[in-house]
């Protein structure tokens, strides 16, 4: 079985469809966490209520572009997604 990290930044909409069609058996993957760029999105409360980690990793202050994404990939990578 497949192992995924969702990356979400808004409404969750998509992640939830993710998260529902795993639980059921539809994707034949397992959610791992569910990670955004906002501290609020609503994507993040989608997965406290599955039951799954929802990580919060923004940018922060003075952070370059490539410094932020290598942080995010060490964060997905340490949930090791196929």
């Amino acid at each position: 079985m497949k192992r995924l990290v969702i990356l979400a930044s808004g409404k969750g909409s998509n992640a939830q469809a993710v998260i529902d069609a795993c639980a059921t058996g539809v994707l034949p993957a397992e959610v791992m966490a569910v990670v955004s760029d906002h501290g609020d999105a609503k994507a993040l409360a989608r997965a406290d209520a599955a039951g799954l980690p929802a990580v919060h990793v923004g940018r922060r202050t003075g952070e370059t572009r490539a410094d932020y994404d290598a942080r995010l990939a060490d964060i997905v990578t340490g949930f090791d997604p196929d």
